[in-house]
């Protein structure tokens, strides 16, 4: 994925600008603008233990990014998770933070071939990293779903609205949670399987969309819009 992170992010003074957590303050900035945002390709690295921030150099067209990001040495940060599995990631809308979904790892055997002897517990968590210190939010975790796949395992995915962080699971359920007092608020069921995709409907957050292993894809509405949607006159059908 590809971010342009505010180097000097202005506050908004809409409801989101709450002091609800002295950690969670969302940020407005224009990102298509070069001069107050940078660039950078962010991916997972390693066993799945390492997120890369690659910074990008301001380019219009394939070719220039070829030749733009050529040059050595790269200009990239680290970010090491020793210990975790990676296995998921959402940017903010605001480009400020990354959320990550994530499973302890243990190494069950000392062998030169790593991944064979890597056992991943079942607990899923989600950290935060602000992208403009670059550092983990370590009083921000969201957690309570599962995974169970060994390695290499399934690619989980997250979404964040205003409001609300979710995140797909092993167990056919999606997971929601308060993004700022981080308790669970509801849970989205499937039949079976896995729920590894979902999508905030990015002009109404109070609509998403999940779909999973049981070949479903479900439309979800929160109580609210479902009393502001009207009726469909079965006539038309």
């Amino acid at each position: 994925m590809v971010a342009n992170v505010p180097i000097k992010p202005k506050p908004l003074t809409s409801k989101c600008d709450i002091n609800r957590n002295a950690n969670s303050v969302i940020y407005n900035t224009d990102r298509n603008n070069s001069d107050t945002c940078i660039k950078y390709l962010i991916f997972v690295a390693g066993i799945h233990d390492c997120i890369i921030l690659h910074k990008l150099k301001d380019v219009k067209t394939s070719k220039d990014f070829d030749e733009a990001n050529a040059v050595r040495p790269f200009s990239y940060d680290v970010i090491r998770r020793p210990g975790q599995y990676i296995s998921g990631m959402k940017l903010s809308h605001d480009h400020r933070y990354l959320y990550f979904n994530f499973r302890e790892a243990v190494k069950v055997e000392e062998n030169e071939e790593w991944e064979d002897y890597l056992h991943l517990k079942e607990n899923l968590q989600v950290n935060v990293i602000d992208l403009q210190t670059k550092q983990i939010m370590p009083d921000i975790v969201y957690e309570g779903h599962k995974g169970f796949s060994e390695y290499p395992a399934w690619y989980i995915c997250l979404d964040t609205s205003d409001d609300i962080v979710a995140s797909g699971s092993e167990e056919a359920k999606a997971y929601l949670w308060d993004r700022y007092y981080r308790c669970l608020i509801t849970t989205l069921q499937h039949k079976e399987g896995v729920v590894n995709g979902l999508e905030f409907n990015p002009k109404d957050c109070e609509t998403m969309v999940t779909s999973g292993d049981d070949h479903t894809i479900r439309i979800w509405r929160s109580r609210n819009r479902m009393k502001t949607l009207q009726p469909v006159d079965s006539s038309y059908l």
